[in-house]
């Protein structure tokens, strides 16, 4: 991956204020994405969209990839992926994350040329309508963002999903996310789905997703975190910064 990139750069200032206190994993956002989540896009979504031929040719990126969480799930389904971040996390019980093969890069950056087929990304809520452009910029078949549902709204947002309106796939279950670390076991109120470009053999935005279309709605179906789950996921759930503890785990020491 380094080869691919070359260079490495800092946080650009035209970025919004970060939520979150000091630590880094609060500055910049880092919510794991559960790794049967990612595999429902390959599994329900890519397929609702046109791609169920997908292939392991095709080159991934992750260029939120925090802990590895997505990443790790996207070479299940590709022999390339590269698996990039702005900053290197620190890991309970194992350094960091430069030693799990996330390259340290600005996505953001001016200088940023790379390519990919597919990117792949769960970016950080309050700044991910920065990552957009630039990723369907460089994306040459599409562009998938996991995000909260709640992404849909606000004044900012409205004129970039009505010039490039996505094809939502809101999951019918639940999915769990917290500040740190992948919970397993934890519950949540909050609502995610899959924000998805697909691009057409030429790069283009495919059929009503073209600019000032309304986009198209498909509801992953349930079960998924049944069906989708695998051993190796074990060993994700115990990446986590320093010091976190699973809320599911705090909730049985009270009880």
């Amino acid at each position: 991956m380094t080869e691919v990139l070359g260079h490495t750069s800092v946080m650009a200032a035209r970025r919004p204020p970060l939520a979150g206190g000091g630590m880094p994993h609060q500055k910049h956002e880092l919510f794991p994405t559960p790794p049967w989540a990612t595999r429902a896009l390959f599994a329900h979504v890519l397929p609702a969209v046109g791609y169920a031929d997908f292939t392991s040719s095709h080159v991934l990126w992750d260029p939120c990839a925090g802990l590895g969480h997505m990443s790790e799930v996207l070479t299940e389904y590709s022999r390339h992926t590269m698996a990039t971040d702005l900053v290197f996390y620190a890991i309970d019980g194992n350094g960091g994350t430069e030693h799990l093969g996330i390259d340290k890069f600005d996505f953001l950056s001016e200088g940023n040329t790379c390519r990919a087929d597919w990117i792949i990304t769960n970016p950080p809520f309050r700044s991910a309508h920065l990552f957009l452009e630039p990723a369907l910029r460089r994306a040459r078949r599409g562009v998938a963002f996991f995000e909260r549902i709640q992404w849909l709204e606000t004044v900012r947002r409205y004129p970039i999903f009505i010039e490039y309106p996505p094809f939502l796939a809101a999951f019918s279950e639940r999915v769990m996310l917290c500040e740190g670390g992948y919970d397993m076991d934890g519950s949540t109120a909050s609502m995610y789905a899959w924000y998805v470009w697909p691009k057409n053999c030429k790069g283009a935005l495919e059929g009503p997703l073209r600019p000032g279309g309304t986009g198209r709605y498909f509801l992953i179906p349930p079960v998924c975190k049944k069906t989708l789950s695998k051993p190796f996921d074990l060993v994700l759930a115990k990446r986590c910064v320093p010091g976190w503890i699973a809320p599911s785990a705090k909730r049985k020491a009270r009880k």
